[in-house]
C-alpha cells in the first residue's frame, strides 16, 4: 500500500464512494456539491478521514485549506490519512450537482481545520467567518486533485465557522455516467462501393445489447451519413446485432461484441456489399457451342469495367471449357468487351452492357456469398475466322488469268478436288470445276451441296465447310485448321489428256481470315499468285482497310513491274490492298530473293520503313507476305 493509501493506522481511511460523471474528472475540475457542514471540535465516529500532505513535517492546517482550493500545489504522494487537526465534519448528500456529477451515496467526511477565510460560495475570502452556528447548509466545494486510472483524488472544502475552515483530501473511484458511443457503418470492400450510388449506409438498424444479461441497451439506426450516435454505460461489454442491412449491403449475421471505457468512442459495423458474379461463356457462332475442329475457346482475354463504381476494372481469360467468371462486380452499370480473341476466332469488339440494380440484388437469390448471378445466354458467340480457296484447272498456255483461261489454256471440266482437314484426315468438303476450269469456296455452284445445304449455311449462296453452320458474319467457307488443309485432286476425275496433279498443302501459316488462297493447276504444275496481307502490329489481325500500297523489289533492289492486266501496252509495280487489307499480284515471279516495301499507309497506321524478304524456289508454289504496322498514337 503506497503513501496515498496508508492512515496511521494501517487501513485506507481517506477512500471516500463511487461517483459518476458526464465526461472524465482532470486536474483543477471545481464543482459545488450540496450537503450539511458541522463545527465538531474532534473528529466524529464513523466518518472517513481526510489525508494531509506531509503531516508529520507540521504547519499543515492552513495548506491543506489552501491546496484543497488550488490556490497552493500539492504533493499527491506526500498525502496521509489521520486524525490532523480534525474540527469539522461534513456529509456529502447523494445528488446529481448542477455540472451534472452524480453522487450516488451520501459520503460522511471528517475535516482539517485552519485559521482560513473561507466564504459559501468557496471562495477565499480574507476575514470571512461565521461565528454564530455550529451547522450550515452551504455545501461544499470539491476540486480534482489528481486522477489515476478509475481512481480520483478530490479536495473538499467547506466555509469558515468559529474562525475554523475544514478541507482534506479523499479518493473516490469514478466512472462516466454515460459515454457516447458512435456508431459508424463502413463497406467491408471500398473498392466495390466508393462512389457508387446502389450502395448507401443509410437506414441500417441494429439492436445492442448488454453482454452480462442479454439485456436490450438500445435499437440504432444509421442516418445518411451512416451515423449513429448513443450513451451508453462506460465500461461495460456490449454486442450489436445487425436487424436491417443497408441498400446494396449483405446483413450480418451474429454478434458483433464491443465494449466501452471511460470516455467517448467509435464503433464501425463492417458489411459485405452486395455483388454480382458475371459468366462469360464463350461459344462458336456457327456451331452455337464448341469450337471449330482443332480449335478452342480457351484463351479468350477480357475486360470488365464499373461504369458505377469509379476505377473499378477487371481481366480474366476464358478456361479450356471457354469460360470465365467475373466475381465480386459491383452493382450498378458494367461493360465487358474482348481484348483478344482465342486462336483462330475473329476479335469481337462489341461492348456488352449489363445493370444490375441494389433492387434486383436484393430480390435475386444469393449464391457464393451473397452474390447473384448473370450469365448471358448467347451473348459472347465468336466468330470463326475463315479463308476461300480458288483453284483453275488447265491445259496449254502458260499465263492464265484468274478470271478465264482468256485463250491461253484449255479447261478442264468437272475435276473435283478434296479439302482435307490435316487435323482430323477427313474430307471436310470437294470442290468441282466448271466448264471455264475454275473451282471456288465461293462460289455455290462448284461445291458441294452439303455444304450449300440449309442446315450448313444461312445463305446458300456462301458454303461453309466447317462445323456447325455459316452466318452472315463469318467471312470465308473454310474455318481456320490449327495445322493446315491438304487440297486433293481426285484422279478419276481428271479428263483424258490432262495430268494429275498432286496434293499440296494450305498450311496454317498462310490462313487468314478473309482471304482467298488462289491456285492454277497446269497440267501437273502448281503456281499461285502472290498474295501480301496487311496485319496490326500489336494484335496480328488483318487490317480490313484499303490504301495499303506496295512495292516488290529483286535482290538488286530494282522494283520489279507486271504486265497490267487491263491495258496490254502498259506496267504496273505499284499494288494497293482492297477493303480486306489483302492484295495478289497479277503474275508469276521467277525463282529468286526478293523482298517487299511499302510506299504509303491510310491513317491512323505508321508507315513500316522496313522491307519483308522472302525467296521463290525453283519448286515454288505459293507464297503470302504478311506485313505489319504499328498504328499512331
Amino acid at each position: 500500500m503506497n503513501s496515498m493509501e496508508q492512515s496511521k493506522s494501517g487501513r485506507s481511511a481517506w477512500k471516500s464512494s463511487s461517483w459518476k460523471f458526464n465526461t472524465a474528472p482532470y486536474v483543477g475540475m471545481t464543482f459545488h456539491t450540496n450537503g450539511h457542514n458541522k463545527y465538531t471540535g474532534t473528529p466524529t465516529g464513523g466518518y472517513t478521514m481526510p489525508a494531509v500532505e506531509n503531516p508529520s513535517g507540521g504547519r499543515y492546517e492552513t495548506k491543506t485549506i489552501y491546496q484543497a482550493l488550488g490556490t497552493q500545489g500539492v504533493d499527491v504522494s506526500a498525502l496521509q490519512s489521520g486524525n490532523y487537526s480534525i474540527e469539522r465534519t461534513c456529509t456529502i448528500n447523494a445528488q446529481t450537482t448542477s455540472s451534472g456529477v452524480e453522487i450516488p451515496n451520501a459520503a460522511n467526511l471528517n475535516l482539517t481545520c485552519g485559521h482560513v477565510g473561507v466564504n459559501p460560495s468557496g471562495q477565499l475570502q480574507n476575514g470571512y467567518n461565521q461565528p454564530k452556528y455550529t451547522d450550515d447548509d452551504y455545501g461544499q466545494t470539491v476540486r480534482v486533485a489528481a486522477v489515476y486510472g478509475n481512481e480520483a483524488v478530490v479536495g473538499v472544502t467547506v466555509p469558515t465557522t468559529f474562525t475554523q475552515a475544514g478541507a482534506g483530501f479523499f479518493k473516490v473511484n469514478w466512472q462516466l455516467n454515460k459515454v457516447n458511443v458512435t456508431f459508424s457503418k463502413i463497406s467491408a470492400d471500398a473498392k466495390v462501393t466508393n462512389g457508387n450510388s446502389e450502395y448507401s449506409y443509410a437506414g441500417a438498424e441494429f439492436d445492442i445489447y448488454r453482454t452480462r444479461d442479454n439485456a436490450l441497451a438500445a435499437h440504432i439506426t444509421m442516418n445518411g451519413n451512416g451515423h449513429a450516435n448513443y450513451q451508453l454505460d462506460p465500461n461495460e461489454n456490449y454486442y450489436a446485432v445487425e436487424t436491417k442491412a443497408p441498400q446494396g449491403f449483405q446483413k450480418h449475421e451474429g454478434r458483433i461484441e464491443f465494449s466501452t471505457g471511460n470516455s467517448a468512442g467509435e464503433q464501425q459495423f463492417k458489411d459485405d456489399p452486395g455483388v454480382v458474379k458475371i459468366t462469360v461463356a464463350k461459344k462458336d457462332s456457327a456451331t452455337s457451342g464448341t469450337a471449330q475442329t482443332s480449335l478452342s475457346l480457351e484463351g479468350a482475354e477480357y475486360k470488365i469495367t464499373s461504369l458505377s463504381t469509379p476505377g473499378w476494372e477487371a481481366t480474366g481469360k476464358t478456361n479450356a471449357k471457354g469460360v470465365l467468371y467475373f466475381t465480386a462486380v459491383p452493382l450498378g452499370k458494367v461493360q465487358i468487351v474482348e481484348t483478344k480473341a482465342p486462336a483462330g476466332y475473329k476479335l469481337d469488339t462489341t461492348v456488352h452492357t449489363y445493370t444490375i440494380s441494389a433492387g434486383e440484388w436484393l430480390d435475386a437469390t444469393k449464391v457464393d456469398g451473397g452474390a447473384i448471378e448473370l450469365e448471358p445466354e448467347d451473348d459472347f458467340a465468336e466468330n470463326p475466322q475463315a479463308f476461300d480457296v480458288e483453284i483453275a484447272k488447265t491445259k496449254g498456255g502458260e499465263d492464265d488469268s484468274w478470271e478465264s483461261d482468256n485463250g491461253h489454256g484449255k479447261p478442264a471440266v468437272g475435276v473435283q478436288f478434296q479439302i482435307i482437314s490435316n487435323s482430323t484426315g477427313k474430307v471436310v468438303g470437294t470442290l468441282t470445276t466448271n466448264e471455264s476450269g475454275f473451282a471456288s469456296t465461293k462460289d455455290a455452284d462448284t461445291c458441294d451441296e452439303t455444304s450449300t445445304s440449309e442446315d450448313k449455311t444461312d445463305d446458300a449462296t456462301r458454303p461453309w465447310f466447317g462445323e456447325g453452320k455459316r452466318n452472315a458474319g463469318i467471312d470465308g467457307a473454310l474455318p481456320i485448321d490449327q495445322k493446315g488443309y491438304t487440297v486433293h485432286e481426285v484422279d478419276s476425275t481428271v479428263p483424258e489428256g490432262y495430268d494429275h496433279v498432286d496434293d499440296w498443302t494450305i498450311s496454317a501459316d498462310e490462313e487468314v481470315n478473309q482471304s482467298t488462297k488462289y491456285y492454277s493447276v497446269i497440267d501437273k504444275t502448281l503456281t499461285s499468285r502472290l498474295q501480301i496481307v496487311k496485319c496490326d502490329a500489336e494484335t496480328g489481325n488483318t487490317v480490313l482497310l484499303s490504301g495499303f500500297k506496295f512495292q516488290i523489289l529483286d535482290a538488286d533492289g530494282k522494283v520489279v513491274s507486271f504486265d497490267d492486266p487491263y491495258d496490254v501496252n502498259a506496267k504496273v509495280d505499284t499494288f494497293t490492298t482492297d477493303a480486306n487489307g489483302q492484295v495478289s499480284m497479277p503474275g508469276k515471279l521467277k525463282s529468286g530473293k526478293y523482298a517487299v516495301k511499302e510506299i504509303a499507309t491510310p491513317a491512323p497506321y505508321l508507315l513500316n520503313s522496313e522491307t519483308v524478304g522472302f525467296e521463290v524456289s525453283k519448286d515454288y508454289k505459293r507464297h503470302q507476305i504478311d506485313d505489319a504496322d504499328d498504328m499512331m498514337e
